[in-house]
């Protein structure tokens, strides 16, 4: 029962191996976030409230990437474009773009929720500023890694869990991303009540990175068939919650 409900998963959350045919992870997290980029620019439209417009940079910068790695990944897999120049691409920039959008994400919402503005500017400017300097320490030490490591004819068996950046980055994302909802759990001021769409959406956001410090910790290639579909899974589901937060706003309206 349990395999089957990880296939079922893995139909919308991709399965173990990149690059692959993974064409339905990326364009169902892509529309989740075209859809929430577009809701959260016209409510700023109508009220100018920074959050919205904090949220919408954050949902373009998740659209961007479901879109690059659509066609990075994607387009290896079918053959437009050889898999040593995807793979030697895309692991440090996805986790990267990825990092940063939740960190814009997660600034917003402690800006609208809490009475000290600044802690959502600070998160959101910390956590980006890191993700960048990462990136930048990680891009080129990834391609020397490969050159050391990697098997030319099959690339991709050397997974970017084998390399320290992985780790770095996920640490990294699951501190902050455990900040917030202790930051928007711990506030004073309540008179703004946080949905609880939105908790649940920041949460499966922290578990889709420290779920993978867990399978690296407890041994990456034995669980890596649970844990990879459970955990995309968990990132492609969370952007919808996002919205229904918006729609518990426009009922209060």
């Amino acid at each position: 029962m349990g395999r089957e409900i990880i296939e079922v998963l893995a139909q919308f959350g991709g399965g173990i191996g990149d690059p692959g045919n993974n064409a339905v992870r990326f364009l169902l997290a892509a529309f989740f976030w075209g859809v929430l980029a577009w809701v959260s620019g016209k409510k700023f439209k109508e009220s100018l409230e920074k959050r919205d417009s904090y949220i919408c940079v954050a949902a373009l910068i998740g659209l961007s990437r479901e879109v690059i790695m659509f066609f990075l990944e994607y387009g290896s897999h079918r053959g437009f474009f050889p898999a040593l120049f995807s793979y030697r691409t895309f692991p440090p920039l996805e986790h990267a773009l990825t990092d940063i959008c939740r960190s814009i994400l997660g600034g917003a919402y402690l800006y609208y929720f809490l009475e000290n503005k600044k802690t959502g500017y600070r998160l959101a400017a910390i956590g980006s500023a890191a993700f960048i300097l990462l990136y930048l320490i990680t891009a080129p030490l990834w391609i020397k890694f490969l050159d050391q490591n990697a098997d030319p004819q099959n690339i991709a068996v050397t997974e970017f869990a084998y390399f320290w950046g992985d780790m770095a980055f996920r640490v990294v994302a699951s501190t902050l991303l455990a900040a917030v909802i202790f930051f928007l759990a711990a506030r004073k001021g309540k008179d703004k009540k946080v949905p609880a769409a939105l908790y649940v959406g920041i949460f499966f956001l922290f578990l889709d990175e420290f779920l993978m410090l867990v399978n690296i910790a407890a041994g990456f290639q034995e669980y890596r068939w649970i844990f990879s579909p459970l955990r995309h899974n968990l990132g492609i589901w969370a952007i919808p919650l996002f919205l229904a937060a918006y729609w518990s706003d426009i009922v209060k309206e």
